[in-house]
């Protein structure tokens, strides 16, 4: 048995002692060479649920083999684990090499949106806060902390992406929604009056009222009151909705 690692011609010569005759003859063990090629990936660590594409570069016309069966210079793969892949690369002349290359999958973080409420009433704050595992955030607000204060002056979604150390990102979304306040646009019977007079004071229809203000006269609570100032006054009405 002879392993020639090149080209390389045997020779063998036998000999008759009967009569004393030799015989010769040789044999040529021609060296072929293995495929020569390259193996790489368009990605080697990726995301869960990302794709990657491993490939070989080689000559034309060597067939390449997969360890999954499939034949040709590339793959486009999209594991859930760890995996290695094999390509098994063989020329004209028969002759097989192979190589690997291992694709690491990266785990997504765990991000969730905490709210402080859902609804509130025009122009108040609601708190954003975050749950989860990642380590770098970007806020549809324009905030990247872990919790962001914003006031609601439309119903609308807030919007979060959470990153891991490796770039794998993932997303959440919530709805908040902006109450209307009541229309307290007052008005009033008349606003000069002589002392001693009353006037009438009274605001659209809501749910609570509160006037404030010198000499009411009657219910406070109700849409509409008299008063009987004594000099030039201001009134004040809080008004109160369903909300």
């Amino acid at each position: 048995t002879v392993y020639p690692d090149q080209t390389t011609t045997y020779s063998l010569t036998a000999f008759n002692n009967t009569v004393n005759c030799d015989a010769d003859t040789s044999i040529t063990i021609v060296q072929m060479e293995h495929p020569v090629f390259t193996i790489g990936a368009t990605q080697q660590d990726i995301c869960m649920n990302e794709s990657t594409t491993v490939f070989v570069q080689t000559d034309s016309t060597n067939s390449i083999l997969w360890n999954n069966g499939e034949h040709g210079p590339s793959l486009s793969i999209s594991p859930t684990i760890n995996t290695l892949y094999i390509a098994n690369v063989s020329n004209d002349f028969g002759c097989t090499i192979s190589d690997t290359i291992g694709i690491r999958v990266h785990p997504l973080p765990e991000i969730g949106i905490v709210l402080s409420d859902t609804a509130v009433c025009f122009g108040q704050s609601i708190t954003c806060s975050v749950l989860g595992n990642a380590i770098r955030y970007e806020w549809s607000t324009g905030g990247n902390s872990s919790s962001i204060s914003e006031s609601i002056t439309s119903s609308h979604n807030i919007s979060l992406v959470g990153y891991s150390e490796y770039g794998c990102a993932s997303y959440d979304t919530v709805a908040v929604h902006a109450l209307p306040l009541p229309d307290i646009t007052p008005s009033q019977s008349d606003s000069i009056i002589c002392i001693g007079d009353t006037v009438t004071l009274q605001v659209q229809e809501s749910d609570l009222y509160t006037w404030n203000g010198s000499n009411i006269i009657g219910n406070n609570h109700s849409s509409f009151i008299s008063v009987k100032p004594d000099t030039t006054s201001i009134y004040q009405i809080t008004a109160t909705n369903e909300y």
